[in-house]
């Protein structure tokens, strides 16, 4: 979710290391209805981790990244994102 006040694009994310590039796909800012983006994840087995890397560009020209790790036990997700954050 964008939670700030200017528009991002998910330029591209990286899941367990295979990387997929976006067309720049708007995450609007939280003050719209759709400030929420969904993105598909491949099958995983109990027990296994998933690592999710994002980055983002924003309407301006900066770049920003954020992570996230999960662990499916077999009934749900014990998960760790973490704040969103400039990249230099």
């Amino acid at each position: 979710m964008n939670v700030g006040k200017v528009q991002l694009y998910l330029v591209r994310y990286k899941i367990n290391n295979q990387v997929e590039y976006m067309d720049k796909t708007l995450i609007p800012s939280n003050q719209q209805q759709s400030a929420w983006y969904d993105l598909l994840l491949p099958e995983v087995n109990t027990g296994q981790e998933l690592v999710l890397k994002m980055i983002f560009e924003d309407q301006i020209g900066r770049y920003w990244f954020s992570r996230a790790q999960n662990i499916f036990n077999g009934n749900s997700w014990k998960s760790a994102v973490y704040k969103i954050r400039r990249m230099n």
